[in-house]
Order: C-alpha cells, then structure tokens, then sequence
C-alpha cells in the first residue's frame, strides 16, 4: 500500500461512520441524550436534539426539530414551557406508557419535561420518525400496518412554521398583498413564519448569501395594523407621526400617544349631538368595517342617524 492511498482509507471509514450514525427513526429502549445524538431525518433536511437558543442562559436546554444543513433554524420545541435546566442529564424516549416524554434524569425520579399525552399504550411496537417534511411521526406498528400516528404539527405547542411541504391551492399562483406580488415557486427551501409578534413572513434560503431572504411579509407597515391608531385616529406611514386623531377629536390618553402608544385612541373634544355636529369628507382613506348597520334614503338621513349614535 503507498503512503497516497491511506489517507483516503481514512476518509472512507470517516464517511461511513458518519452515514451509519445518522439515524431517523428512535424505537422503545432507545433515546436522544444531551451529548449531541441526534435524529436526521433521511434526506438530510431536518434534525431532532437538545439545543439551547440564543436568547436563553446556557444552562436551559430543549430538544426541537431544526434545519439541519443550512442555519439550524429551529422550526419546532417540544419542552418550550419547561426547559431542562441541566442539559447533561436529558433525554428524548418512547417512555413505558407508550408516549414520546423530554426526561430531567437530574431529577428524583426522572421528571417529565414535556410528553404528547396519549392514551397509555404498550410502546414495545411504537417508534417515532423525522421525516424531511419536518414531521415527526409516533406509529405503532400492526403486522406492518401504521394504525396510529402523530405528527409534530398536531403535538402539543405546535410549530409557528409552515414549513417546505405546505399544500397550496392549484388555482393560486401568488402571495399577494397592495405593494408587492411574489410569484410562487419551488417550496423545497421555503418557510412561512409567524413570530411572537404575530408578523407572518414568507422566506427563501438563499444558498449564495447563505441566509434566509424575506420575500413577503404581512402586516407590511404600522398601517396595515388592524386599527393601529385606535378609536378615531387615522394612519399615514409618510407621516414623522404615524397616527393623528380624526378632526373634533383628541387622544385619550395624552401621555401615551406622544410615545406613540396609540391603542387607547381619541376621544371627541365635545359632545355629540344634531346641533354642532359637522361631516366631514375623509379622501384617500382606508375605513375599517363599521361596527354598526342601519337602512337610509339618502345622505341628510344618514348624517341624522349618525348624530344620535356617535
């Protein structure tokens, strides 16, 4: 053998070693620990573990389903209520009661973090999947036939994700909004995802940049807020201050609107009634549906009405 050829023995073995340790599916008697074993699902897309996010101390560790080759961008937690504070001693198992359950083996007695909460089954034939859709799958085998399974977006807290494998109607050929139209395409790398803010983007890896790009998000600006000025104000995102009150009116709170805390609105600077009550024309103005309905003949008689029910 020359010299040449035992570096590549090497990277053979290496290569294989790494295949063969990269499972997806977990059976009874198995388990994910906190020692980087993992789940990836079979086409290499999607991994199950312990992680710690970014914004958390490092002492409080979860297990989830994340991106696997691109930015392990997390796309689902199982113990997100209940971190485990000692992550050496976790672990991810078919527990003897059937269900999947995060365990703080630091604690007496072997404390659940997190479990799906099924009906108690014997769990000598069920073993849990992560596919490439990003589902992770419980199955309890009968003469090889699947007669119960659960998904990862039917667990309890489920993902804020919209991942990859997102049915859309045939006939629909875009996301939409007033400003923008985004032509659909191939979802193999796609993701739409609501965060705690409740903001809904629609996003793109982008293999040359090596990030996600933003193609589409809603709401688009503080305008398009469901009633971002409340009660009587108006929005202009062209304006320094987004939010004004509607003529006659004031803010109801003056100490929070001038910290652009708008929710609580405007209040009329006098009372309303037939005698002074002036109408007036509102151009290039997006009104929310009314809260109130009722017939009228003409424009005198809608004014009337209004008047008496201000």
């Amino acid at each position: 053998m020359s010299a040449n050829s035992f570096p590549s023995s090497i990277s053979f073995l290496c290569s294989s070693h790494v295949f063969c340790s990269a499972r997806d599916i977990l059976k009874h008697g198995e388990w994910i620990t906190d020692n980087d074993s993992t789940l990836v699902s079979p086409g290499g897309k999607f991994e199950l573990g312990f992680f710690t996010p970014m914004e958390s101390s490092n002492s409080e560790r979860f297990v989830g389903i994340r991106y696997y080759k691109w930015d392990k961008a997390v796309v689902w937690v199982a113990n997100r209520k209940q971190p485990i504070l000692n992550g050496s001693n976790g672990k991810f198992v078919i527990a003897e009661d059937g269900n999947l359950m995060v365990l703080d083996t630091s604690s007496y007695g072997r404390k659940s973090s997190w479990s799906t909460g099924l009906a108690k089954s014997s769990p000598a034939n069920r073993t849990v999947k992560l596919l490439d859709s990003g589902n992770l799958v419980l199955s309890e085998d009968d003469q090889s036939a699947m007669s119960k399974s659960l998904s990862s977006d039917k667990m309890p807290y489920p993902i804020a994700n919209l991942l990859s494998n997102f049915n859309t109607n045939a006939s629909s050929k875009y996301f939409k909004n007033q400003a923008k139209i985004v032509p659909s395409q191939n979802y193999s790398n796609a993701r739409l995802v609501m965060d705690y803010s409740g903001e809904l983007r629609y996003l793109i890896w982008d293999t040359t940049k090596g990030n996600w790009s933003s193609q589409w998000k809603a709401p688009e600006d503080q305008c398009s807020i469901y009633n971002a000025c409340g009660k009587s104000g108006s929005c202009n995102n062209d304006n320094w201050f987004t939010c004004k009150c509607l003529p006659g009116s004031k803010p109801t709170d003056t100490n929070s609107w001038f910290s652009q805390n708008f929710v609580d609105g405007c209040i009329r600077n006098s009372r309303c009634d037939n005698s002074g009550s002036t109408f007036l024309s509102l151009n290039v103005t997006q009104v929310r549906s009314p809260e109130n309905n009722f017939p009228v003949n003409d424009v005198k008689e809608c004014k009337r009405k209004c008047a008496k029910n201000c």
